[in-house]
């Protein structure tokens, strides 16, 4: 997997922090900048420990499944990226405030942004992707994209943050899609 795709995948992957970096800056955690600084640290850790984590399963089963290992690939993105655009759909999309930034909040956002890092995670173990160098592309995209969200929320309001994450889940889609082809 060449640096293209894992920038790709970043971005993809970043479009859900995007997402909460809208909805905190509607709720004004641009006019905090500790608040927003701890989320964007706790988003990045986050990030690259849950994709560290997700690579060392699918390495760890990656023999148990070499010989399916692109089509595993391909459904778990496939799934993260329906998820993503179901989720851009519906009309609870989390609400956040200040108090994401702080304690049980703030570990739960990081957690729940990251989720899908870690599936990703297990793809790349799958197919021995360079896990080091895309763990860390990951945070700091998923970080730079948080502090996008921010800085747009601020200006825009939240309408286009419901819209950031369906185009993530679509481009994981082709990018899961593209896998499969390439192995097929």
């Amino acid at each position: 997997m060449d640096l293209v795709y894992i920038v790709g995948i970043g971005f993809a992957l970043g479009l859900d922090t995007f997402s909460v970096g809208v909805s905190a800056g509607v709720a004004e955690l641009l006019h905090d900048r500790w608040a927003l600084a701890k989320l964007s640290l706790g988003v990045g850790i986050a990030h690259i420990l849950m994709s560290l984590c997700g690579y060392s399963l699918g390495k760890n089963i990656n023999e148990a499944l070499s010989r399916y290992d692109h089509w595993v690939a391909f459904f778990l993105l496939m799934a993260l990226g329906v998820k993503m655009i179901y989720d851009s759909s519906r009309s609870d999309i989390a609400k956040s405030e200040n108090y994401m930034a702080s304690g049980l909040a703030l570990i739960i956002v990081s957690i729940a942004t990251s989720l899908d890092a870690f599936a990703v995670g297990i793809s790349f173990g799958l197919v021995d992707a360079p896990i080091m160098l895309a763990s860390l592309i990951i945070g700091v995209i998923a970080v730079f994209m948080l502090c996008c969200g921010v800085f747009l929320g601020d200006k825009i309001g939240i309408f286009i943050g419901k819209r950031a994450s369906a185009v993530g889940g679509l481009f994981l889609i082709i990018i899961g899609s593209k896998i499969l082809w390439e192995h097929l």
